[in-house]
This record gives structure tokens, sequence and C-alpha cells, in this order.
């Protein structure tokens, strides 16, 4: 099994975005809850 990780950060607008380490997968959202949707759905579309 591959691993993706990513670098979790808080934006300045409360916002919080993903960046996978090593791959151009990028991501943001709202929430925490969403965030992690929104990368299973961004790490799937890249795939």
């Amino acid at each position: 099994m591959n691993e993706i990780l990513f670098v979790v950060e808080e934006a300045e607008d409360w916002s919080f975005r993903a960046n996978a380490v090593g791959s151009s997968i990028h991501t943001e959202a709202e929430d925490l809850e969403q965030l992690h949707q929104e990368i299973r759905d961004a790490v799937h579309c890249h795939f």
C-alpha cells in the first residue's frame, strides 16, 4: 500500500489547506472534517 503525506495548514481566513508532500495534490476546505473528504476526493481524481 502506498502512502501520501499531507501538510495541513490553517489559513488567515480560518479555512484549512492541504498539500501533498512530493506530489501535486492540493485542496482546501472550511473545516477539518470537510478537508478530510476533500483530500480523499483529490487523491481519487489524481490517480
